[in-house]
């Protein structure tokens, strides 16, 4: 039975895996990342008293973020469905939602649309690209960005990849480049028998930068659309 290698924090769906599993495909949750979050400090505190807007790069900030707060009182930005669906099942309403899930398309299409200036709070992982919120401030916006949630490698997921190098096929998906820099911490070389997928450009160019071959991209940078591009190019 091939195997599947789910690398991110948190496991498929188990419908997605007794799906994969009627396949002859047996998916392994290896989690090589984890986040922690961070105590809000009086400084955040005040400047989310003045924000108008929140923006979400993540379904993981919304989690961590609306146990801290009430998100009520804000403008919501989303950076795409699966961030949107977190916040609607806070039964929130979202203001905007980006088609894209690229950092650099959310501010282009959300200023398209916010043409006064404003004010936004942008919690972030400590692993964040701040091209964001450069954007935003570029076009007169005042933002406070700050580190909402700590990535670090797991090294119990790390502790599981010896095995895994092993066995003949396996495909290994990648949700991040912090996951894939986490592999690497562990894995010297890929055996050519194994297989990449990885959810977008920026993790692609994070893998083919160490030498290797995506085999799996999907058009729309999302697990779901990485498992159905793996699901479709497999049953070919």
């Amino acid at each position: 039975m091939k195997k599947i290698v789910i690398t991110r924090q948190n496991p498929l769906a188990e419908e997605v895996a007794l799906r994969w599993f009627a396949a002859d495909y047996e998916l392994i949750h290896a989690p090589l990342i984890q986040a922690q979050a961070l105590e809000l400090s009086q400084r955040t505190l005040l400047k989310l008293e003045t924000a108008q807007w929140l923006f979400f790069t993540s379904a993981l900030g919304v989690e961590l973020l609306s146990s801290l707060v009430d998100l009520q009182p804000y403008k919501l930005a989303s950076i795409g469905s699966h961030t949107t669906k977190a916040i609607l099942e806070k039964g929130l309403t979202v203001h905007f939602e980006a088609s894209s899930a690229y950092a650099k398309d959310f501010a282009k299409e959300w200023l398209v649309c916010q043409k006064r200036a404003t004010s936004i709070a942008l919690p972030q992982s400590s692993l964040s690209n701040p091209l964001l919120a450069e954007q935003l401030r570029a076009q007169g916006h005042s933002v406070y960005d700050w580190i909402l949630y700590e990535t670090s490698s797991n090294s119990v997921g790390q502790s599981q990849l010896e095995g895994l190098l092993k066995v003949t096929e396996v495909i290994w998906t990648f949700a991040s480049p912090s996951a894939w820099s986490s592999f690497r911490e562990v894995v010297s070389t890929v055996p050519e028998s194994h297989k990449i997928a990885v959810i977008g450009q920026t993790t692609a160019a994070a893998v083919q930068d160490a030498g290797y071959t995506v085999d799996y991209l999907p058009t729309i940078p999302s697990m779901e659309a990485l498992i159905e591009t793996i699901y479709k190019k497999e049953r070919d």
